[in-house]
């Protein structure tokens, strides 16, 4: 198990309970891991990362279709590109399929559970909007996917 300081357990103990769009906070204490299920059945991974007191957040974002590859792919790099604007966030390929996720690192040391609240709502409903996009990848016939913008910020 990960050693992980107070005010941050404190953080997620608080959230579950203190946030209306919160169904449920899960901890795997192998990884240092929780895992926040919304309302809307969408999921994000916070993992501790304690080199640098910060929660990593990770949204599973699904892989582009095989026509809408390129296009999702460059949407990606023009939102990576986009680091000041986007809040530090980026998109990275996870595994060996194509599969995309939206990820930011959250420095947690002075972190309020307010803060924390309103980062994980914006990723949520920032990934749902990416996910969606992700899906519909290369189906509009112009092979451009419906991308959110690359300023949208977590």
């Amino acid at each position: 198990m990960k050693d992980i300081p107070s005010y941050a357990q404190a953080l997620m103990a608080d959230l579950g309970p203190q946030t209306q769009a919160v169904d449920s906070v899960g901890f795997d204490g192998e990884l240092g891991a929780w895992c926040v299920g919304f309302e809307n059945e969408s999921m994000l991974l916070l993992e501790w990362f304690g080199e640098q007191e910060s929660f990593l957040l990770h949204a599973e974002l699904g892989a582009p279709p095989a026509q809408g590859q390129l296009a999702a792919f460059q949407a990606a790099l023009a939102y990576n590109a986009m680091w000041r604007e986007n809040g530090g966030a980026h998109i990275g390929m996870v595994g060996g399929g194509g599969e995309l996720a939206l990820m930011l690192a959250l420095p947690a040391r002075s972190l309020t559970l307010a803060q924390l609240q309103q980062v994980l709502l914006g990723m949520a409903s920032l990934a749902e909007h990416w996910r969606q996009g992700i899906a519909q990848s290369g189906s509009d016939g112009a092979g451009e996917p419906a991308m959110p913008s690359p300023m949208d910020r977590v």
